[in-house]
């Protein structure tokens, strides 16, 4: 198979997941970060880049930047790439780490037996986001250790399922995970049957909206235009606490008034580098 390199120059800590993300969405089978240079690339299959990709990925780029109030464009370059050993190469980036006192997440080539915390995740994490190298997914993992043995939990935009394995480890009893990306669900259950939670956790590709049932715990990890269409949904279903990250440092004042106006109020704040995560209850 021919191979096409995709690289996006501009990029930042703070933009390297969304930029994978999109990458991924093109049909991206892996990703290169370099971040001091300031660039990611994705390569794709020849026959997969035509123009209507590269319209994509304009598009894409474009809105990025509006979303992050960035003072330039994000410029990209499409070449012929080598072939490459995509397995060989991820595992050279996929390394384990520690996110808590209690919590180590490794890949699944890793040796469990060499990890000394308590608990312990495997993720093979595919095109899904949620490796624990984030410092949005590792906020929420650690403010999941706050919900130990609760009822229910909902997790919104589930990605590799990491967040719905996490509270199946830490003891919560019902756990529904949900995603629209039929690509993530797949990688989520791959990796909840890799953990041995499957007996509690349910993995759904409804969205929010349709949801009834109530949760003690609801959690998502989403870019800020995302969360303000999940937020609405939230208050009729939820009964204790609700979690959010996914978003900036910046964003943290006018999320506050809209989850205000659906009668959410804010408990905690939690930061790390750029990033915050955010605690709040139901009025």
């Amino acid at each position: 198979m021919n191979w096409m390199e995709i690289e996006i120059k501009g990029v930042d800590s703070l933009l390297e997941e969304v930029i994978c993300a999109i990458l991924f969405e093109l049909g991206a089978a892996g990703v290169y970060v370099d971040l001091e240079r300031c660039f990611v690339k994705g390569y794709l299959p020849e026959e997969l880049v035509d123009a209507s990709v590269k319209k994509r990925l304009r598009t894409s780029l474009k809105k990025i930047k509006e979303i992050f109030s960035l003072s330039q464009d994000l410029s990209f370059y499409v070449r012929a790439a080598p072939q490459i050993d995509w397995v060989r190469e991820w595992k050279k980036f996929f390394k384990p780490i520690r996110v808590t006192e209690l919590l180590t997440v490794i890949p699944p080539w890793e040796p469990e037996e060499k990890v000394s915390t308590r608990y312990v995740i495997k993720i093979d994490p595919g095109p899904a986001f949620g490796t624990a190298h984030h410092p949005t997914t590792q906020l929420c993992l650690k403010i999941l250790e706050c919900f130990k043995a609760k009822e229910s939990l909902l997790d919104i935009g589930t990605g590799t399922g990491i967040l719905a394995i996490y509270a199946a480890i830490l003891g919560i009893k019902r756990i529904l995970a949900i995603d629209i990306d039929p690509v993530a669900l797949k990688w989520a259950r791959h990796n909840v049957d890799l953990n041995k939670v499957s007996d509690r956790v349910a993995l759904s590709s409804q969205q929010v909206s349709n949801i009834c049932e109530k949760f003690s715990v609801i959690v998502a990890n989403l870019l800020f235009n995302e969360l303000k269409e999940v937020i609405p949904h939230v208050p009729s279903i939820l009964e204790e606490s609700f979690v959010i990250s996914g978003i900036l440092r910046d964003q943290v004042q006018e999320l506050k008034g809209m989850l205000e106006e659906h009668e959410l109020i804010v408990k905690d704040v939690f930061f790390q580098q750029e990033w915050a995560a955010v605690m709040c209850k139901k009025r």
